[in-house]
Formats: structure tokens, sequence, C-alpha cells
């Protein structure tokens, strides 16, 4: 890379005369900001992917000067990938299997039509009110399709929600992940130079990509359960390890079989994990896994906020921030409406749900690596669809994160818990919540 040529951008905060740091010591360094990020949120009560935001804005070229994604080279998408694979692995690895059977067509619904129909309405939105051509409008669309799995987890099992609706927040931030993440993956693929995007390729490809990463995803678990019956003796350490394996893994074959089929592989694999895993296991491992996701938010948030251009983020303007608006305001609270007809939620709950679209990890990984692919191809307006999704990101966590706990204190749902949906440690008192990864 030309370090002469990062040290000459504009509109730096502070004046530096040394060279971005080598990807070894940048990882070190936000290893560092992430463990202050995460005890300050934890002692201030802030959302902690805005600290990180702001430390990676800090060191970026637009601050320090000392972290610069360019130094990374085609391996920052290879490293952001792994760090996504898991944190969804360890989404779907942490759900309550019990309570999801009992919620599984709303959590269905969401993931799937609720996808579709967020993508399609953020792209329409896009599109109008800020003049996006219509291929970046569809990406964007299918980025912001999914929520944030490190935001809305913490927040629902801190909160003493009815279980039904945490394990269907949970659910949906985790899963929505796959589908979304494959959704822009085929759009980004089929949108290359040639012939007009065609429906039928597009539906091929992502059925094409499910398959693939469900039956990788579930024949790796299958695969490291008989594994682990053979070591019955280290049966602990080899869980950890196989889980590890399990994440990586999974999602490295897949995508290597199908484009954007990772998340999907590391989804079911979390699941498969979670339902086959002894249970005298499966705490050590949670709290492995959890440690692991620390370590990948904050390589994620403080990469990809390094190399935010604050020109192009303020340049968005107010068309921005509408189209942000109507995302939180308007498709979100209309997706969920349809999506829970029939289903047994209060009204109350529906507006809670509704209120919980924050977008995390996966969007900001995703958004990065489309808004690359598209500078490269030159694609008219194409530079604006990172920016709108890390605005996205910004106001969503801030909003409807940073409030949750007032709106669910507001609508009662604090104090109405479900005692046949909560799960058993919970109702004893003898489960000690986590603590807060990304709240």
């Amino acid at each position: 890379y030309d370090a002469a040529a990062i040290m000459d951008r504009p509109a730096r905060l502070f004046p530096v005369t040394a060279a971005p740091l080598p990807p070894g010591q940048a990882i070190a360094l936000a290893l560092v900001i992430g463990t202050l990020a995460q005890l300050s949120g934890r002692r201030f009560h802030v959302p902690v992917i805005l600290l990180l935001l702001a430390g990676g804005i800090l060191l970026g070229h637009h601050g320090l000067g000392l972290v610069d994604p360019v130094v990374f080279g085609g391996g920052l998408n290879t490293l952001l990938a792994l760090a996504v694979a898991v944190v969804v692995f360890e989404g779907t690895f942490h759900q309550d299997l019990g309570t999801l059977r009992r919620v599984w067509r709303p959590v269905g619904l969401l993931i799937t039509l609720g996808g579709a129909l967020t993508a399609a309405l953020a792209a329409l939105a896009a599109h109008v009110m800020m003049g996006l051509a219509w291929g970046p409008a569809w990406l964007f669309g299918a980025i912001v399709s999914v929520t944030g799995p490190t935001v809305v987890a913490p927040i629902v099992r801190r909160l003493p929600l009815p279980a039904h609706v945490r394990v269907t927040l949970e659910a949906e931030s985790v899963l929505v992940d796959a589908t979304g993440v494959l959704l822009a993956s085929v759009l980004l693929t089929l949108s290359e130079p040639g012939p007009p995007l065609q429906a039928i390729p597009v539906i091929l490809s992502y059925m094409a990509g499910l398959l693939t990463g469900a039956l990788i995803g579930a024949g790796a678990a299958f695969g490291a359960r008989k594994v682990l019956r053979r070591f019955p003796a280290e049966a602990s350490q080899v869980a950890r390890l196989g889980t590890l394996a399990l994440a990586l893994g999974t999602a490295t074959l897949s995508e290597g079989l199908a484009r954007g089929s990772a998340i999907t592989a590391a989804a079911v694999a979390g699941l498969s994990w979670n339902a086959w895993l002894p249970a005298d296991l499966k705490e050590g491992n949670r709290t492995f896994m959890q440690d692991l996701v620390q370590v990948g938010l904050a390589l994620v948030f403080v990469l990809v906020a390094a190399g935010i251009d604050l020109g192009q983020l303020t340049g968005l303007g107010l068309p921005g921030a509408l189209v942000v608006g109507v995302v939180m305001a308007v498709i979100r609270p209309l997706v969920v409406g349809l999506c829970t007809v029939g289903a047994r939620f209060t009204i109350a709950e529906r507006v809670f749900i509704a209120w919980m679209g924050p977008r995390g990890i996966v969007a900001a990984a995703t958004g990065l690596a489309v808004s690359q692919e598209l500078a490269r191809r030159g694609v008219p307006t194409g530079d604006q669809v990172g920016p709108l999704v890390l605005l996205t990101i910004f106001v969503t966590v801030l909003v409807q994160g940073g409030l949750s706990g007032p709106v669910a204190s507001w609508l009662g749902l604090t104090r109405a818990v479900d005692p046949v949906l909560v799960p058993r440690d919970r109702q004893a008192g003898d489960g000690p919540d986590r603590e807060a990864v990304a709240s």
C-alpha cells in the first residue's frame, strides 16, 4: 500500500507524522479499543457499538491515522467474514429451542417474507428519496433487511421481557442475517456488467445458497457430534475446539461452494450444535463463544469505522435521514404487523417488536464489502451505499437500541413476564444474566 498517499488524505482531526500501523499492530490496537469500549459501555450504560465506531473514527484516517483498512488489502473482507460467522454461530447456539418451537411461525415469516418486504421497500425509499440507481438501491435494501444480533440479544436478555417476545427478537436478529447477506451477495453477483438482472436467476441462486449452507451446517454439526462421542474423557476441551471449528469451518467451506452462503451455514450449524450438544457442556461453550464475539465486534467495528469517509456520511443530508426514518418508522412496523397476524402477541408486544430493529455487525461488514465492490466497478451512486448503511446503523442503535428499556417499560412489558414461557433458570433466579455484549 502507498503510505504516503494515505497520509496525504485531507480532513484529519489531528496532525499525523507516522504511517498507518501494519495489519498485526492494527488488529492489536483494535482489540485494546474493543476492551476499553466493553468496559466503558458497561460502566456508563452506553451502547458498545457506538463507542467502537467512535474509537474507529478516532484511529482512522480522519483522526489519528493509526488504523487504515487499506493496509489489509483483500484480506480485510476475509477477516470480517470470519468474525461475522462467529457472531451468527453464537447467536443461534444461544437460542432457547423450547420457546423457539412455540414462535416458529412469526419468526419464519419475519426472516422470509419480512426480509423480502424490508429489502424491497427500503430499496424503493433509497431510489426515490436519495436518487440511488436501482442496483445500489436494491443492495442497500438487502443489507438493511438484517437486524443486529449483537445489539438485540444483549438488550432482550437484560430486560425482563416475556420469553416469547425475547426469543422472537433474538431468533429473528440471527436468522435474518443469513437470508439478508445471501440476498445481497446474489444481487451483487448477478448485477455485474452484462445482461439486465432477471428474477429467475436471482431466485434460483438464492435457493441454491440457502440449501448449500443448510446442508453443510447440519452435516458438519452431525459430524462434530460423532467426533465428540469418541473422546468422552476430553469432552469439554473437544467441545470448545469443535465449536470454534464449526463456526469457522462451515462458513469457509460453504462460502467456497456457494457465494453468500457462509452465514446460512454458520446459523444452521449453531442451531444443530445447540440441539445436539450435551447440556453439561453447553454453558462453558456459550461463555467461550461470547468471548470470541467480543473479539469479533472490536475487529469489525473499529476497522469499518476507521475507513469511514465523514464527508460522504455528512453529505447524505436530509434525504439520507429521511430514508433511515422511513426504514425505522414505516417499513419496520408494517413488516412486523404483517408477519405477526394470527400470532399470540398482544398489541404492546407487537409494538415493541416493531421498535426493535437496530442494525449491527452484519450490516456493517456487508455494507463495507458491497461498497468496495461497487467502487471497483465504478457503479453510479454506488459510493453512497456504504455511508447510508452506516448512517442506518448509527441512528437505529442510538434510537431503537438506546430507548429500548423506556419503551418496554412504557408498554408495560417489563412487568408482565409469562412464567410458562420463561426458562427455569430465570424463574428460579439462579441463572445470572449475561453481561451485555453490545448494549
